[in-house]
């Protein structure tokens, strides 16, 4: 009986690995770009170094970038966690951009190194030491305009090199939820120049990977090796972003290298880095000098769309295209194609100033937010501006608002480059929903007109107990809630929502901070929710997101909860098919003991 019980145990503890492998393959699935929510979405940088210049400070900016509903900004230096707090409060997401085999003269500096110890570092090369540099990088060195120090991918090996002793770190620092809390990393700079092979420690890694794989040395294991090399830096950079905070992502740049030659020459291939990252990044070309079908080409050329590029796979991973424009028309042709080709468009950040009323386009008028969520019976302002071109006052009216709704603006007639404040009211009895609004300037027998974006929903207040002290969980939502439960083991909100299929659905949900073990992560149906924004007060967490209505379960915890998730739910049903098969064998101990009595 004890043999049988223990091929049994064996038997149940197989099935749960393998499905823990299942579900570990179902997530990797669910990178499928036509169903992620990474795409069809706008991404720009932070302009900080432009700020003076405009007039400008962070938050003036992501109010631009609000009006035209851009979802992910771009540190291009490490922001406090004020700041980043701020970008959530706008319901965004932050990026900090990186450099991946780069030290930029400036950061160095900062960290306490001289111009006498970065010219040392360059000359190490020569000596056999640890680091690979293009050029003695001085204060007045612009290194093919970078201005940094060139590092080998093994530089300092098998010791702690600029990996471990900086770049990892201060990926930690990033996106850890204790401390600046970023939602993710944008990682340029990832690609090999050619004399790197001559790097003592890159010499000594790719000895050791030959005799590892049993393999002889020749030009293309080592042409192999130098891709390796770069994967091996992206995975290390993809692992620490993600044990330090599991929602945060990790975006590599093709660093605008495209064909075949140039692949092999930097060993750069982003469709060999599709393990180690959550979004690959198209850059193609500075501003304004291609066409955006061109860079179209590039996109579908790299899904393998057409006319597949030599020796790549083919793309499934979510794609981003850095296409910079400050012409109306290539945008506007941009935001047509992402919802055509299913892409992430990262625009220039000075086209989205220049063409809002708060910038150089003065010919229309503009509205801020770009959407509200309110509760039913709740009432809501936009600020509504027009531009200074105009030419004449205008009377605003407003259309598109649900039955039961009322709106005022004051004043109604406004100035060129004056503004006005919209107030929209809501009976308790409105239809939940989500509306466009048009708010409509009328100037003699013309119009101009913008639109801005209207959630209706109702409010559920769900009361629940953790270590001995009563909470309460507000749902501000257009779906149907059901099914609220909290577990408490787990610390773990769960709950179910539903509405009319195909319809646009939203939530907002507040979350006292102690139920939750880390910062809040949303799942839906079991994939992450990567587009929800969190906001966060001193007592709770506001969290944000949207979805196309039908029948959802909804799981939310925090960042040191979630990850064990999947192992989680499996192993409760090898636990409750382990219970199931004991107590069987309990029950049937008794005949057995009889039937050797007789």
């Amino acid at each position: 009986m004890r043999q049988g019980f223990l091929s049994t145990l064996t038997l149940l503890l197989i099935l749960s690995s393998i499905l823990l492998l299942f579900s570990n393959s179902m997530k990797t699935a669910q990178s499928d770009p036509q169903s992620n929510p990474l795409t069809k979405t706008l991404a720009t940088r932070i302009g900080k170094y432009w700020w003076v210049s405009q007039s400008m400070d962070l938050e003036s900016e992501l109010r631009i970038y609000q009006q035209f509903d851009v979802k992910w900004v771009v540190f291009y230096d490490i922001p406090s966690r004020g700041e980043v707090n701020l970008v959530h409060q706008y319901g965004m997401s932050a990026l900090v951009y990186q450099n991946a085999l780069a030290a930029e003269y400036t950061d160095l500096r900062r960290r306490g190194y001289d111009d006498d110890t970065i010219k040392d570092w360059a000359q190490k090369n020569i000596a056999g030491g640890y680091y690979y540099i293009n050029t003695p990088t001085s204060k007045n060195a612009t290194d093919d305009g970078y201005n940094s120090v060139r590092i080998s991918p093994y530089g300092g090996y098998p010791s702690s090199g600029y990996l471990d002793a900086i770049l990892l770190p201060q990926i930690r620092t990033i996106v850890r939820s204790t401390e600046r809390n970023a939602d993710g990393v944008f990682l340029d700079v990832l690609f090999l120049k050619s004399n790197t092979d001559g790097n003592p420690g890159f010499m000594a890694r790719y000895s050791e990977w030959l005799q590892t794989n049993q393999k002889p040395d020749t030009p293309e294991n080592f042409q192999e090796f130098r891709y390796y090399s770069i994967h091996d830096v992206a995975k290390r950079i993809y692992d620490t972003v993600k044990i330090s905070k599991s929602s945060a992502v990790l975006i590599i740049s093709n660093n605008n290298i495209f064909n075949h030659e140039d692949r092999e020459a930097y060993a750069l291939d982003i469709s060999r880095l599709q393990d180690v990252s959550d979004i690959l990044m198209h850059e193609h070309g500075d501003l304004d000098q291609v066409a955006p079908e061109g860079t179209i080409y590039r996109l579908r050329q790299e899904r393998g769309d057409g006319y597949p590029l030599q020796g790549a796979q083919p793309v499934t991973k979510p794609l981003w295209i850095h296409y910079l424009t400050n012409q109306t028309q290539r945008f506007q042709t941009m935001l047509t194609y992402m919802d055509t080709y299913d892409f992430g468009y990262w625009g220039y950040n000075q086209y989205f100033w220049t063409h809002t009323a708060s910038g150089g386009d003065q010919s229309g008028i503009s509205a801020s937010p770009a959407v509200r969520w309110i509760g039913q019976g709740q009432t809501t302002t936009y600020r509504v501006t027009v531009g200074s071109a105009v030419g004449s006052s205008v009377f605003l009216t407003l259309s598109g608002l649900p039955d039961q709704a009322e709106y005022t603006f004051s004043p109604s007639t406004v100035a060129p480059s004056q503004e006005s404040t919209l107030t929209i009211s809501t009976n308790p009895s409105v239809e939940k929903g989500i509306y466009i609004l048009t708010i409509i300037g009328g100037i003699g027998y013309s119009t101009i007109s913008t639109t801005a974006r209207l959630g209706i929903g109702g409010v559920t207040t769900h009361h629940l107990t953790y270590g001995g002290t009563e909470y309460s969980v507000t749902i501000l939502t257009n779906s149907i809630v059901s099914d609220f439960t909290f577990d408490q083991a787990r610390r773990l909100v769960n709950y179910s929502v539903a509405g009319f299929s195909g319809t646009e659905g939203f939530c907002n949900i507040t979350v006292p901070k102690p139920i939750l073990d880390g910062e809040p992560v949303v799942f839906m149906d079991n994939s992450e929710v990567h587009s929800s924004s969190t906001s966060i007060n001193a007592t709770h967490y506001l969290i944000h997101f949207t979805y196309t209505h039908s029948t959802h379960t909804v799981t939310i915890g925090g960042s040191y909860t979630i990850p064990e998730l999947p192992a989680a739910h499996i192993g409760a049903v090898a636990f409750a098919v382990l219970t199931f098969f004991l107590a069987i064998t309990r029950k049937r101990k008794p005949e057995t003991r009889l039937a050797k009595k007789s």
